[in-house]
């Protein structure tokens, strides 16, 4: 009788049938036969025990199910034991600054800097000629407030190499900020200056934008300020008699030469700030990472042009002015509006209050709004002004202008204190100061509530609330309908749906 031949096994059979083997040898061993390199527990002597901190509570391991578990086992012994944690302080300082969201990126580059910064236009008496200014500091006023600043978290300072104003006053600002910079940590400090204003009445080439006067200004504002660099230069007015690109050339080699460290623009138009955004894409070279406008609950032209812009290019926005010169503020009334008119400097450098009330049909209904949250909150009518600014969703920071310390505090009370205004607070406000957009702004206002997500105290920018309340949500008519669709709002990827079905009717119908 022939016997058949063995077959041979495939390799891969083999192999498992190995691994099952080694496997089966593994789990018949001992507790203490599995890891020979390590001794099981139960194996060790009393004075061989890991190092245990002094009044450290025993733990049951077969209560234990967990790593957290295991944790929140020992803060609680410890807390019955009377044991305390004492934490490193510099984490604690960070956490604390972390979860009251006192400090924000700019833009992308990975910079913190405090969500209020503290202005310098009142720093240092002005030139005669152009008036009295009141609420301008000395030196020592001005280094108690810049003390006090860094002591409650601040760390973005904003200047310019003109201030407080023209004249022989030009550049005291930042005397007298570089007086008290040399004896604090440099690196703890983002400083921000300014250039393209003329800082000396005698040269026809000082002012503008062109590289002589780059230069020339960058220079001395490193004097003024005595530090090796600027953390960032800000380009303070679009110049069309100097071509674009080339202003983005001499920024980029102060940016190499390590004189300045970031570009930002202020007071640019929509269209000023894309080209320059796109004429440093276009050389490669180091671009634009803040925009700083005047915005607050009176003056919203941002949020037209510049706020798309930001959030497309994903750079920074620093809101200046957010008490609109004093009408934000619990010193000005409506009793006031005649005396303040009959001087300006009180409330406004170039503005009067007929101009802004005429500019603004909101004026009165947005101060008698901000004045009656704040008696409803117990707070004054500027910290409401800088919660509003806080949180709306593109503004990186908001520079404050403080004429003392007390003022100081209290501005800087809505990121130590976390305050914040409650949803149906930012509605009030929205309705109150906000207007009609005109064109070509107000168009496809319901196309873009039906598909972006809004909160809800930006749609009452919109025609149409009942799309983004949540009170009165659409359920569209067929399960196959979308959200669009049974919105009635045109998109054109609608078309291109609809062309199979009209093929398939022509077809019948042929």
């Amino acid at each position: 009788m022939s016997t058949q031949p063995e077959v041979p096994q495939h390799p891969s059979t083999e192999k498992s049938q190995r691994v099952q083997q080694s496997q089966e040898q593994f789990s018949s061993r001992q507790p203490h036969e599995q890891h020979p390199m390590k001794e099981h527990p139960s194996s060790k002597q009393p004075h061989e025990q890991p190092h245990k901190l002094q009044h450290e509570p025993k733990l049951q391991q077969s209560n234990i199910e967990s790593k957290s578990q295991m944790q929140s086992q020992i803060q609680t012994e410890r807390k019955t034991h009377g044991h305390q944690v004492v934490s490193d302080p510099t984490i604690q300082l960070f956490n604390n600054l972390v979860s009251k969201q006192t400090h924000c990126l700019l833009g992308r580059t990975g910079i913190k800097v405090s969500r209020i910064c503290l202005g310098s236009l009142n720093f240092g008496k002005i030139d005669s000629k152009f008036g009295d200014r009141p609420g301008q500091l000395s030196e020592q006023e001005a280094h108690k407030l810049l003390d006090r600043f860094v002591q409650l978290g601040g760390n973005c300072i904003d200047t310019a190499d003109f201030y407080p104003w023209f004249g022989s006053s030009t550049g005291n600002a930042e005397t007298i900020i570089g007086n008290w910079l040399k004896n604090q940590d440099r690196d703890k400090i983002f400083l921000i200056t300014k250039v393209r204003m003329p800082t000396d009445a005698e040269n026809v080439n000082s002012g503008g934008l062109s590289r002589t006067h780059i230069f020339n200004s960058v220079n001395n504002s490193l004097k003024r300020l005595q530090t090796n660099y600027i953390d960032m230069l800000v380009l303070n007015g679009f110049d069309p008699t100097v071509n674009l690109y080339e202003t983005v050339r001499h920024l980029d080699d102060l940016v190499e030469h390590d004189k300045i460290r970031y570009i930002g623009v202020c007071d640019f138009k929509g269209w000023q700030l894309q080209k320059f955004i796109d004429a440093s894409k276009v050389l490669n070279l180091h671009k634009c990472v803040c925009y700083m406008g005047e915005y607050n609950l009176l003056t919203r032209g941002c949020e037209w042009e510049i706020m798309d812009i930001c959030k497309n290019e994903r750079i920074g926005f620093f809101a200046y002015s957010p008490f609109k010169y004093g009408f934000l503020t619990d010193e000005f009334t409506s009793e006031r509006i005649e005396a303040a008119s009959k001087n300006p400097s009180l409330v406004a450098m170039a503005e009067s209050v007929e101009d802004i009330k005429r500019n603004n049909p909101c004026f009165e209904n947005t101060i008698d709004c901000c004045k009656r949250i704040s008696k409803q909150r117990n707070l004054s009518v500027s910290q409401i002004a800088i919660m509003w600014g806080l949180q709306k969703g593109f503004v990186t920071s908001i520079v404050v202008g403080c004429n003392s310390v007390d003022e100081l505090e209290e501005n800087m009370n809505c990121l130590t204190q976390n305050l914040s205004l409650t949803n149906d607070e930012m509605c009030e406000l929205e309705e109150a100061s906000c207007y009609r957009l005109q064109y070509p702004y107000n168009i496809n206002l319901s196309s873009i509530a039906g598909y972006r997500e809004i909160p809800q105290y930006e749609a009452c920018r919109f025609e149409q609330l009942s799309l983004t309340t949540p009170e009165k949500t659409f359920e569209p008519t067929k399960p196959s309908q979308t959200l669009h669709e049974a919105k009635g709002i045109y998109f054109p990827e609608q078309e291109s749906l609809k062309e199979p079905q009209m093929r398939e009717q022509q077809r019948s119908i042929s």
